[in-house]
């Protein structure tokens, strides 16, 4: 890792991010990793199984794509950035402007005053410990503690969600939380890139229906105008 050790990559940094700078220490081969602000997107999930938002396209991804990864939240596959993912653009069958591929995670996980929650790394984020480098080592998502999702998020709640806590069964754990919110210091959003390649900045009031139905790939339901 000594490559990336100290190194700061400012397009994987939003200016106006919260979250610290680096880690205060290392968990990955002795580098000191960056925080990003972003954070693929492997799916939705709304709460209940068997729903659309559950859907799972490829199947690569075992155990019916929905998964409580050991204590660290609900790991989906019906996006287009997964654990282990092989999806192409032929698979975002709802068209690439009604599926976003990455989307910004630049705050800190805020409790129900607004109060910023942390953890032992510095910030609660998708990276969890080990920066922005690590991904997974298992194939089959949901079966092991080793089958920590690093780097995407399966969306679950709201854009700027208040009232998280450093937990597990949330999905927002910080060793490493499945569902991490998107979220941001601009004014009412957060920005997502799109498989069309355009970043569209989307707002925290936008219903959570909506917001689930963006982070799926092809569930044969096209937003249009949001």
């Amino acid at each position: 890792m000594p490559l990336i050790n100290g190194i700061t990559i400012p397009s994987y940094r939003c200016p106006s991010s919260t979250t610290p700078d680096k880690y205060t220490s290392s968990n990955n081969g002795g580098a000191i990793e960056m925080f990003t602000s972003y954070s693929g997107t492997s799916g939705a999930y709304d709460g209940t199984s068997g729903s659309p938002t559950n859907k799972v396209p490829f199947t690569s991804v075992a155990t019916n794509g929905c998964c409580d990864s050991g204590g660290d939240g609900v790991t989906l596959a019906s996006g287009l950035l997964y654990a282990n993912s092989s999806a192409n653009m032929k698979d975002c069958t709802d068209g690439t402007s009604n599926t976003f591929l990455v989307h910004e995670e630049s705050d800190h996980l805020r409790d129900a005053n607004g109060i910023k929650v942390t953890g032992a790394f510095g910030a609660i984020t998708s990276q969890g410990p080990h920066g922005w480098t690590m991904g997974t080592g298992n194939a089959n998502v949901g079966l092991a503690y080793g089958d920590r999702i690093f780097n995407c998020s399966t969306i679950r709640y709201n854009i700027n969600q208040r009232g998280m806590s450093n937990s597990g069964t949330a999905g927002t754990g910080e060793n490493a939380g499945s569902n991490i919110p998107m979220s941001s210091q601009h004014v009412g959003g957060a920005h997502a890139l799109l498989a069309d390649g355009s970043v569209r900045f989307l707002s925290q009031n936008m219903s959570i229906n909506t917001l689930l139905r963006l982070a799926v790939a092809s569930d044969n339901d096209t937003i249009g105008d949001f």
